[in-house]
């Protein structure tokens, strides 16, 4: 009797270890599968906080920018109403400028002394340090060169509409603003744009060469224009 209680129990042993066994090796097995994917799901986990960040980036270098784009377009069309009411928005976000708070006393300035001229000036060399001052630039490398051919575009037209044109600081402008248009010119997937591009640079420089303000002002508007459609290519 104790001998055959002893096999059984034997047998009882021998089953539960079995099964033990096999247990282990599901657990082990789902293991392994979520090691195997835990990278993917990390990489993922990764790519949806950089699109977040990205998508804050470019809201937040759109807000930065935008009141000195406006300003510099009310500025070049004498707009009193349009100036005023963007210096308001600038100084709602005075925060956003801590870098720059003699540039924007110096703007208010001119602001309230109706001067143009210097206003479209003021506001496009903001327009210009707000975007090599700004933070989070790692994370909208493109935007940042896109940014820097719309500067170029305001940025003229704010020179030529001055008394005294200094063709030597349009032609520098150019020069930097075409390596900003080279970063990017082979992600852009258009070649109907690509070429628009180059043929503008083209015309820029035969421009300021010549020295001829009145085209300068049409390539100008086509720079703003063209920058328009090619940042569609980058989003």
């Amino acid at each position: 009797m104790n001998y055959k209680i002893k096999v059984v129990a034997s047998f009882l042993v021998m089953l539960f270890l079995h099964g033990c066994a096999e247990n282990t090796l599901k657990v082990a097995d789902k293991d392994e599968a979520w090691k195997s994917h835990g990278p993917m799901l990390v990489m993922n986990e990764n790519f949806e906080e950089e699109r977040e960040d990205k998508l804050n980036a470019l809201k937040l270098l759109d807000a930065t920018l935008s009141p000195f784009e406006d300003m510099t377009e009310y500025a070049l069309e004498s707009d009193d109403i349009g100036m005023n009411k963007t210096l308001k928005t600038i100084h709602d976000n005075q925060n956003r400028y801590p870098n720059f708070k003699n540039e924007v006393k110096q703007l208010e300035l001119s602001v309230m002394e109706h001067n143009y001229k210097t206003t479209a000036l003021l506001s496009t060399q903001l327009f210009k340090k707000s975007i090599d001052d700004f933070t989070y630039a790692n994370y909208v490398k493109e935007q940042i060169h896109i940014e820097n051919l719309d500067y170029l575009g305001f940025e003229i037209l704010s020179l030529v509409n001055q008394t005294d044109i200094d063709y030597v600081a349009i032609q520098k402008l150019i020069m930097t603003s075409k390596q900003h248009w080279l970063a990017i010119r082979d992600k852009i997937n258009d070649e109907n744009s690509i070429d628009s591009f180059n043929l503008l640079f083209r015309g820029l420089e035969i421009s300021v060469k010549n020295q001829d303000t009145k085209m300068l002002k049409v390539l100008a508007h086509m720079d703003l224009s063209l920058v328009d459609i090619i940042e569609k290519f980058l989003q």
